[in-house]
């Protein structure tokens, strides 16, 4: 029985594919294989662990973050990071993909793993390759292929899938919109809620790089509300409940519904952690007291509604769309209501300065214009 093990583990030195020490090793396993009066497979993958070439042997799965293996009688099994080459008998895409790979030929090898990932009928080796495709695809510069790829490990393993970072590429490039669809058509399409939570993390990355805030903004709460059902008792829960409040005070608020919208955030500021949900419960308030003071003349009640604005602007993040918003509804009021309109050129110029291209900034020239 010691020497049955010994001979699977395989050894801890260098055994390449060819060498009399690799033969010797293949033959005692098979030897030992029949003494024990089992049936011999057929062996004849080569997987390649830092540096160790194990030959003759037949991959079984891949399972946990580890490759498993079988070596004659024996089974082994190494971490799949480890892994640095796999060959498979009758998988010629996949070997030539792995070729390219080794020699950093990413078009080669990119469009040998997307093959490959189309043709096998090894989920194991599907896995493999979706891994592969993300790393050559990266390189290549091909987000297409890289969020193909993802889709597939995401969909089979979504822990496989949850470290693998894409590279994004510029926010005009055509690669985005095509890879924000696929993913919204895979969310959709999946409904293991793992796999859907990798996917909506990928979602928000690729509206970020996009330059698209809101629709960012909208894949992080879909992700956190995920979450929160995935596991009442998270952080994200608390956040999926803040987020249901928000929606609340929106609708208050569309309806005309100002004291509620006031009140409750009053009454809830102390539960919202999040920087970005402050600053709206904030903006909303604003809005509230704006809708209350409709119709006002006198300049006391149109300074506190401005007060009400600028809070939003010193207490939320630079990054929340509600801060240049806010700016321009401050703006707004010492035009319109206070009669200081040098004031409110001084603000659209700031927006013009801290928010270059954005809507805001275009709202704010528009308004500009209309002063000179």
């Amino acid at each position: 029985m010691h020497s049955t093990a010994y001979a699977a583990e395989a050894p801890t030195g260098e055994a390449r594919a060819g060498t009399p020490r690799a033969r010797r090793l293949s033959l005692c396993a098979l030897l030992l294989a029949l003494l024990a009066g089992g049936q011999v497979p057929v062996l004849a993958d080569t997987v390649v662990v830092r540096g160790v070439t194990y030959s003759n042997v037949k991959i079984t799965g891949i399972r946990g973050g580890n490759i498993h293996f079988t070596a004659g009688a024996g089974d082994i099994v190494r971490p799949l990071a480890d892994v640095s080459r796999i060959v498979i008998d009758g998988e010629t895409a996949f070997n030539a993909a792995e070729e390219a790979f080794a020699a950093k030929n990413w078009d080669r090898a990119t469009e040998g793993y997307e093959r490959t990932v189309r043709t096998t009928t090894r989920p194991w080796l599907r896995d493999w390759c979706a891994i592969r495709l993300v790393e050559s695809a990266n390189e290549a510069g091909r987000l297409d292929a890289a969020v193909a790829g993802f889709v597939v490990l995401a969909e089979r393993a979504p822990t496989l899938a949850e470290p693998l970072k894409l590279r994004m590429p510029a926010a005009s490039s055509a690669y985005l919109p095509e890879a924000i669809a696929t993913v919204n058509a895979a969310i959709a399409r999946i409904q293991n809620n793992q796999s859907r939570l990798v996917l909506l993390k990928l979602l928000a990355e690729l509206h970020t790089a996009r330059g698209d805030v809101k629709a960012a903004a909208e894949a992080n709460s879909r992700l956190i509300e995920l979450r929160a059902l995935v596991d009442p008792n998270s952080p994200e829960a608390l956040r999926a409940a803040v987020l249901s409040k928000l929606r609340e005070l929106r609708a208050a608020l569309a309806a005309g519904q100002y004291d509620r919208v006031i009140r409750t955030v009053q009454e809830d500021s102390a539960n919202i952690a999040d920087a970005m949900d402050q600053a709206e419960a904030l903006f909303l308030f604003a809005e509230a007291r704006a809708g209350q003071a409709a119709g006002a003349t006198d300049a006391a009640t149109w300074k506190e509604v401005a007060v009400a604005y600028m809070r939003v602007v010193a207490y939320g993040p630079a990054t929340s769309p509600h801060v240049p918003e806010a700016l321009l509804r401050t703006a707004a009021i010492h035009r319109d209501h206070l009669g200081e309109k040098e004031t409110a050129r001084r603000i659209y110029n700031q927006i013009l300065n801290e928010y270059k291209g954005s809507e805001a900034a275009r709202a704010a020239e528009a308004e500009l214009k209309k002063l000179q």
